[in-house]
């Protein structure tokens, strides 16, 4: 855990159907949003009832209004299972980095086999310097389990 209190307000980025979200819940996190491209995936995570609020997020576009305008800046910001072979790619990554005040931690996994695949080793250095954040810490996880692949677990900051 990064020491945030249970009200920290959280921006889950690519909640789809809000199984992180409500993991985050379930470990006593209460000031949830949830964004996802998809609308359908959406409804499904708004049935969970862990979000206060539920908008629409396109990591790939140039400018994200719902990150400037909605409720920005978040005191941490999730992105669980979004990157890896893309889209969104590595060059998308500092956008969902908006959401979040300065010094704040951005989490996010990426598909171990996307990350080797489309060459994240070489891409992510350069992406975070031009863009100016800071890789706190990179860690080598479980995910998929049964299929064999890992994640690599980001942990971001800006600021």
């Amino acid at each position: 855990t990064l020491g945030l209190p249970a009200d920290a307000r959280i921006l889950d980025a690519g909640c789809g159907t809000g199984q992180a979200g409500a993991l985050m819940a379930a470990a006593g996190f209460n000031n949830l949003d949830g964004a996802d491209l998809s609308p359908e995936m959406r409804a499904v995570a708004a049935r969970l009832d862990v979000y206060k609020s539920l908008y629409h997020l396109d990591m790939t576009a140039d400018y994200a209004p719902q990150i400037a305008d909605y409720n920005a800046p978040y005191d941490a910001v999730i992105c669980v299972g979004v990157f890896g072979y893309g889209p969104p790619h590595v060059g998308d990554l500092p956008r969902i980095m908006d959401a979040a005040r300065p010094g704040a931690p951005v989490l996010v996994t990426v598909n171990g086999k996307g990350w080797e695949k489309m060459g994240w080793d070489d891409s992510l250095m350069p992406v975070l310097d031009t863009a100016c954040v800071t890789l706190a810490a990179h860690t080598r996880i479980r995910h998929m389990v049964a299929e064999g692949v890992h994640a690599e677990l980001l942990e971001l900051r800006r600021g």
